[in-house]
């Protein structure tokens, strides 16, 4: 992030101008009249704790400006395609290793809870089946196919030892969603039909079958009180919330 902003600001003083971002209204402003209504609902909350975690949600947000501002005139699809390769290989390949050095059933969660390591994943990993989907048979690109293919294979490996079953069911409809809905997407209605098919098959396979752990847990109940108890505490404080870091004492 440093090393971004610095080359920003050379590139400011060298041209007298900071680059034009280029991204649409409607992303930007959505994006500030979110953060700065959390960012004011915390303020409200007049608890020093609250607002800290506030401003962790905008800090965490920076990197994605910094990219766009470093390339506010290329097409940034390459960067960020060789970026989820790159990153979902990497932390696969350390969940495989895991798997092997640690007890048989223990749930796998590369540099992370396996929950959260499975979100990182359901994000990724349809993005990537969609690029093969559409690059499969392009000479140009070769290489870049064949690595976001080893990607894809680890990666549901990967996500199948976090033992998440939410995640596994996210991920069948997101890529679902992504195959049909596309406008890219040119399949037939046999093809589709087809695609639908594994993954409902990969689906019971993930949910049921020989899934790591069991398939109903004792703590299955808890998303069900948290839902109630969100929903029973946004009627207790419809206008400014609870603050986001006093939502576990308030549950």
């Amino acid at each position: 992030m440093g090393l971004g902003c610095l080359d920003i600001i050379i590139a400011g003083i060298s041209k007298k101008r900071l680059p034009t971002l280029n991204l649409c209204g409607k992303v930007k402003y959505s994006y500030w009249l979110f953060i700065g209504l959390v960012m004011l609902a915390s303020l409200l909350t007049r608890k020093g704790a609250n607002i800290d975690l506030a401003w962790d949600y905008f800090y965490w947000s920076i990197p994605f400006w910094i990219i766009l501002f470093l390339h506010p005139e290329q097409d940034n699809q390459k960067f960020f395609t060789y970026g989820l390769i790159f990153s979902t290989l990497f932390t696969s390949l350390y969940s495989v290793y895991q798997f092997i050095i640690q007890p048989a059933g223990k749930r796998i969660g590369g540099f992370d809870f396996p929950n959260f390591y499975a979100v990182f994943l359901i994000l990724t990993l349809p993005f990537l089946i969609m690029y093969l989907v559409e690059n499969h048979k392009a000479i140009s690109k070769k290489l870049s196919v064949k690595l976001t293919a080893a990607a894809v294979v680890l990666g549901l490996f990967a996500l199948y030892l976090t033992g998440s079953r939410g995640a596994c069911l996210s991920f069948c409809l997101a890529t679902l969603a992504l195959l049909f809905f596309t406008r890219h997407y040119k399949g037939g209605t046999v093809l589709k039909a087809g695609i639908l098919a594994m993954l409902i098959v990969l689906a019971a396979v993930m949910l049921g079958l020989g899934f790591r752990g069991e398939v109903k847990r004792s703590y299955d109940m808890e998303r069900v009180y948290l839902l109630q108890s969100s929903y029973k505490m946004w009627q207790d404080h419809k206008i400014i919330g609870v603050g986001l870091n006093d939502w576990k004492d308030q549950y």
